[in-house]
């Protein structure tokens, strides 16, 4: 029996590592919690919710997932402050962040965060005019399984109608809130 023999062409390691792009890696090649976008949106206008309800404050953040599977890390970042302007004795309101995704069939909102009471302020006395603000931040994964357009919005509530809440205001002018949304590859 005859000794058979393989030859294969030279192989130049260097010259293969410098053809690979670096720069460039395709978003599918990217390793399992990975980050594959960060956007960011500001607001400094002060936005109030008057009376019992909630309002969809002008902090929105439009986002578009690469992936349908992927986890979306979202935070907000702002000044909050609630006013207790009659005498009644019970403040509560809060905030949260929900989502909109528009379909050809209509547009589906989920709260990514529930509508906590954040503020409460009890008294067994009237009190009128009493201030609670402070700045707040909100972190949360939502997981909204799509590649569709996804409309953040950071919303403001309160449960009594002789009170009010607002986002940007501390007292000595208006802030600059931050809502921020990370896509990460599952």
């Amino acid at each position: 029996m005859g000794l058979l023999r393989f030859r294969q062409p030279e192989f130049n390691l260097r010259s293969r590592l410098n053809e690979l792009d670096y720069d460039n890696i395709p978003h599918e090649k990217m390793p399992l919690g990975s980050i594959i976008q960060i956007k960011q949106a500001t607001q400094n206008n002060v936005n109030t919710q008057s009376g019992a309800g909630t309002l969809d404050t002008d902090l929105t953040l439009d986002f578009y997932p690469k992936f349908a599977n992927s986890a979306i890390h979202i935070e907000f970042n702002g000044w909050i402050w609630a006013k207790l302007i009659a005498s009644n004795n019970d403040l509560q309101g809060g905030f949260a962040i929900k989502r909109n995704i528009p379909y050809d069939t209509g547009t589906v909102s989920t709260q990514v965060t529930d509508l906590n009471r954040t503020f409460r302020r009890c008294e067994e006395t009237s009190v009128s005019y009493t201030d609670l603000g402070v700045m707040q931040n909100i972190h949360n994964i939502d997981y909204p399984n799509t590649t569709h357009k996804i409309t953040y919005i950071f919303q403001l509530y309160i449960t009594a109608s002789s009170h009010f809440i607002q986002l940007n205001n501390n007292w000595t002018g208006n802030t600059t809130a931050k809502l921020i949304a990370m896509e990460i590859k599952q």
